[in-house]
């Protein structure tokens, strides 16, 4: 499972697979400025919201790859 320290991997990912990090943020149904919050360690995500990330990374990238090392 992906984990919030894990977002600049995750976006290498995502680009690679030519994905958007809006597409990931509307999947999850958060907006791409809480990403950006998450991602400049402004905030920590709520249990929740993070799920809803990881559960949407899971569908974009391939689970054999969703781990990010």
């Amino acid at each position: 499972m992906v984990h919030p320290k894990d977002i600049p991997e995750m976006e290498r990912k995502l680009n690679d697979a030519g994905v958007p990090v809006a597409e990931l943020c509307r999947r999850a149904q958060i907006a791409e400025t809480t990403w950006g919050r998450w991602k400049g360690e402004k905030f920590n995500p709520s249990f929740s919201a993070w799920e809803k990330v990881a559960a949407a990374y899971g569908e974009i990238i391939k689970p054999n790859a969703a781990s990010v090392q």
